[in-house]
C-alpha cells in the first residue's frame, strides 16, 4: 500500500475471499481486506496518477471489483 500510493496501513482486517476459475486469467482468487490508513495519497512507483472517488459515482472497474466493494458496503 505505502509503495503504489504513500498510505501506511494502520489496522487490516481479512473481509473475505472470492473464487472464480473465469475472474482472470492469472488471478481466480481474492482476498478483500478493509483497512484504515494514514498519510497524503501519492501515485508511487509505477502508478502514473492516483484518484479518489465518492463510493456513489464509481468509473467502470474491473472483473469483479464491483461486486467486491458492494459487499463490503453491506457488511457495514
Amino acid at each position: 500500500m505505502k509503495e503504489e500510493t504513500n498510505l501506511k496501513v494502520t489496522q487490516a482486517t481479512q473481509f473475505r475471499v472470492y473464487s472464480d476459475p473465469e475472474r482472470h486469467p492469472r488471478q481466480t482468487i481474492t482476498v478483500a481486506f478493509l483497512v484504515k490508513t494514514t498519510g497524503k495519497p501519492e501515485a508511487g512507483d509505477d502508478a502514473e496518477d492516483i484518484k479518489w472517488f465518492d463510493i456513489n459515482t464509481l468509473p467502470e472497474l474491473a472483473s469483479d471489483h464491483k461486486i467486491i466493494i458492494s459487499d463490503a458496503l453491506a457488511s457495514r
